[in-house]
């Protein structure tokens, strides 16, 4: 009897092509929101230091204007580019909002950190703070605004 004629090896032969598929969705996943996200911590990034340092506002209050003025954008190249959801507006972008009010804070208690207490200079812990909070933003992205539903 040939392998490939055995149940048990064409289930798992099966299944390791399907895990690969998954793995090979995700990385494309990963990589769209890798781009999106650079893309979007690099206009954070600009805009939060020349809120800093030309309108000379406070770390935490540049943080979060430039992150603010980001969120549309950044909502629809997630939703469309990164993720490709299908997920209606009507269900996404509520989710999407209300994830933005916990990322925010935590840009803004980070950037505070990086900038008063470890006396980086504003692009630098800027940046590292776009970094970080993207990372926390995938996440939560992946699992739970733009989430696919699993088929029963």
């Amino acid at each position: 009897m040939d392998y490939r004629e055995s149940p048990m090896a064409l289930k798992f032969l099966t299944a390791l092509a399907r895990e690969a598929a998954t793995s090979r969705h995700e990385a494309m996943v990963l990589a769209r929101f890798v781009l999106v996200g650079f893309s979007f911590t690099l206009a954070y990034s600009a805009l939060s230091s020349l809120l800093a340092l030309g309108a000379r506002l406070t770390p935490p209050l540049a943080s979060a204007i430039g992150y603010a003025i980001c969120v549309p954008f950044a909502y629809l190249s997630h939703r469309n580019l990164a993720f490709r959801a299908n997920s209606p507006h009507a269900v996404a972008f509520p989710r999407y909002v209300a994830l933005q009010a916990p990322l925010l804070l935590l840009g803004a208690g980070l950037s505070w950190f990086a900038i008063r207490r470890l006396m980086l200079p504003e692009p630098i812990g800027f940046f590292l703070v776009g970094v970080t909070v993207a990372a926390v933003s995938f996440a939560a992205q992946r699992l739970w605004t733009f989430a696919e539903k699993k088929a029963d």
